[in-house]
This record gives structure tokens, C-alpha cells and sequence, in this order.
């Protein structure tokens, strides 16, 4: 997993919501929308055909306890950033309440997280 480390990032965000979601419900309702992955040239053009789009972000938390609209993470390491792609998604949807963030670190996740589905912060 090391030659993905956005990946492997990702996965360990996954796994901390599958951990809490019983706890709290809210958390059960982030997915993963099908993007980002190489496919070959005929899943791709049926993926586009079925809807997926450039830049959509990699989580949609979709049910925040405030009752605002979803919440889109990026999963980031470091030194990379937000494509022309995700910055448009964000421009599209940001004017209609969802909110966006971007994370690079699995405490930088959980704190978002928390924040939204009413997860206690840990104490520093």
C-alpha cells in the first residue's frame, strides 16, 4: 500500500468511520463515489456513460448532525493539492451550502469528522 499512500490514508479514514459509526449513526452515511480509480478504455467510457464525473471529491458525508448540507473531503498527502477538476466541483456546489475540506492526516480527518457527526474531540 506504501506506492499508494493517498490510498492507504483514505482506507484508514474508512476504517476509523466503520469503528464509530455504530456509536454514531450520522458516520454511516459518508461513501465513496466510484472516482479515481485506472480503469481500461471500455470501464471508463461505461463509467462516464453511468455518471461519473472529474473531480468529484473522495468522501461525501452526507447526513452532518447540524442538518446542513453534505460535507466533501479530499484526501491529500503532501505536497499534493486540489486539481482544476475538484476546484470546479467545489465552485459548482458550494454556492448551493455543501461544505468542503480537505485532509492530510487521519487526525486532521477525525477531527472533521467528529466535528460534523458529534464524535467527542479527544482531549489534547
Amino acid at each position: 500500500m506504501a506506492k499508494y499512500p493517498e490510498a492507504a490514508l483514505h482506507i484508514s479514514i474508512i476504517t476509523w468511520v466503520r469503528l464509530m459509526a455504530p456509536r454514531y449513526p450520522a458516520l454511516a452515511s459518508i461513501f465513496h463515489p466510484a472516482n479515481g480509480f485506472h480503469l481500461d478504455k471500455s470501464q471508463a467510457a461505461k463509467s462516464k456513460a453511468m455518471g461519473v464525473v472529474a473531480g468529484v471529491w473522495d468522501l461525501c458525508f452526507c447526513c452532518p448532525i447540524d442538518g446542513g448540507m453534505p460535507v466533501w473531503i479530499e484526501v491529500k498527502v503532501k505536497p499534493n493539492r486540489l486539481t482544476d477538476h475538484q476546484k470546479k466541483w467545489q465552485e459548482i456546489l458550494e454556492p448551493h451550502g455543501h461544505r468542503f475540506e480537505v485532509v492530510y492526516t487521519l487526525d486532521e480527518a477525525i477531527d472533521i469528522l467528529s466535528l460534523y457527526a458529534g464524535v467527542p474531540i479527544k482531549p489534547v
